[in-house]
């Protein structure tokens, strides 16, 4: 059998986007477990050559550099709340790793040093975090650093320390060497600058777009779900009483029927109740999606006296196709709103019951797993076909051999369930297979003030 489980997609039923400032806290967050990497690569790439290969380095002083980004990213990884989401710690940030980059290209050969190009990574990092115009100032802060290094090593003003194994000849005086260095590290930050902060600003362009996409999309889809509750309010009232008419003359109340006009009559009254019906499952489905009830209505609902009260009122469905019930309960409490925890399972064990032919069984299971609440409903029915099941959950939407088995039904049965399960924070998934049965699983989780 194959298993479906039903996420809630990006900035479904009314889920906003991060802001531009939650997404600059995510950024910044990852820059600082990305240092973690970078304090291990100091200690391993320097220690490591020098008692393996016996390279000469100053073991000490870049030990310390490597101290001093770990302290500085522990404290960085306790901030928290608005600091995270301002512009100017980036910039802290970057500023700070170059001012160790910087002494460790100093004890390893200043000019010569190899280290220079890991200055590009941040070049790269800072088109990420920072606008284009930030990504330039900061390459032009990492290249007056290294020529000022350069510059203050040549004229003697500090020491150079070189690593012999890597240019056994004193270059850090030419000054050719040093102009020519500094021309290729220029063009190398100052390409990759321009490069990811071309990609990077456009795939901020299209997220903003999205963002302002979606909003609209969520705005005409609540204007839509406004529409259809105000309409099925409306519409409930007169065809409730319709029905009720229909009922009278039907059952002879209003004068003896003429058997010509007994069928049409029970027609009208199978029509009539199917659009009762569907006004009632768009009242349930729209009012799901924008009322939510208010935390006084919230009560610890014992699932398994729901799932009792549930099944006494379809005994005589259940009782008129023969099926076999199987029920496995335990006494679990959801906090929850009653009525929804009724709507959830009258909707998944009336379909268990409807689309299971005369004979079958149908089976429940409700109990406690670790820190969920599990409920599960299975039947040995129709099955759902391959090509329906990815929009099995959609509004309006009816498999073909569940219209043939069941001409009249409104295809949001499943829909409204997939959209209390949300509220609920847990999640439902399904397993099928065609003409042996289905096996419908919801899964909520248990709250601190929930108890079993």
């Amino acid at each position: 059998m194959e298993k479906h489980l039903e996420k809630d997609p990006v900035g479904a039923y009314g889920h906003t986007p991060l802001p531009l400032e939650k997404e600059l806290e995510g950024r910044v967050r990852w820059f600082i477990r990305l240092r973690w990497l970078a304090v291990l690569g100091i200690f391993a790439f320097s220690w490591i050559p020098a008692r393996v290969f016996g390279i000469s380095l100053p073991l000490f002083q870049i030990s310390c550099v490597g101290l001093g980004v770990l302290f500085l990213n522990i404290f960085y990884s306790f901030l928290r709340g608005p600091v995270l989401t301002k512009e100017w710690f980036a910039h802290l940030q970057v500023g700070g790793d170059w001012l160790g980059l910087i002494f460790i290209v100093h004890y390893t050969g200043g000019i010569e040093s190899p280290v220079l190009y890991y200055f590009i990574f941040h070049v790269i990092i800072s088109a990420v975090l920072l606008p284009r115009r930030a990504c330039f100032l900061n390459a032009t802060l990492a290249l007056t650093m290294i020529a000022c290094l350069a510059v203050l090593e040549a004229m003697g003003v500090i020491p150079h320390m070189p690593v012999k194994e890597f240019f056994p000849w004193y270059l850090y005086k030419h000054t050719w060497f040093i102009l020519g260095e500094l021309f290729f590290l220029a063009t190398t930050f100052y390409g990759a600058a321009y490069l990811a902060t071309s990609v990077t600003h456009t795939l901020k362009k299209r997220e903003a777009e999205l963002i302002v996409a979606h909003e609209r999309l969520h705005k005409l889809d609540r204007a839509k779900d406004e529409f259809v509750l105000r309409v099925s309010h409306e519409l409930r009232a007169p065809l409730s009483a319709i029905e009720s008419l229909l009922r009278t003359v039907e059952e002879g109340y209003a004068g003896q029927v003429p058997e010509a006009m007994s069928d049409i009559l029970g027609r009208i009254m199978r029509r009539t109740g199917f659009l009762l019906q569907l006004v009632n499952d768009l009242l349930d489905f729209a009012s799901g999606k924008l009322e939510r009830p208010k935390k006084e209505e919230y009560e610890e609902v014992n699932m398994e006296e729901a799932i009792k009260n549930i099944l006494s009122l379809m005994h005589s469905k259940i009782e008129g196709k023969r099926l076999k019930l199987s029920v496995d309960s335990e006494h679990v409490t959801l906090r929850a709103v009653p009525t929804e925890i009724d709507l959830i399972l009258t909707n998944l064990i009336d379909n268990a019951i409807k689309y299971t032919p005369e004979g079958g069984s149908v089976g429940i299971i409700n109990k406690r797993v670790g820190r969920q609440v599990l409920l599960e409903v299975r039947d040995t029915g129709l099955g759902i076909p391959e090509e329906a099941r990815p929009r099995i959950f959609e509004e309006f939407y009816r498999a073909e051999n569940a219209k043939t088995l069941e001409k009249e039904g409104t295809g949001l049965g499943l829909a409204i369930v997939r959209s209390l399960v949300r509220h609920y924070e847990g999640e439902i998934s399904f397993h099928s297979e065609l003409n042996k049965g289905t096996v419908f699983t919801v899964r909520f989780p248990i709250k601190d003030d929930s108890r079993t």
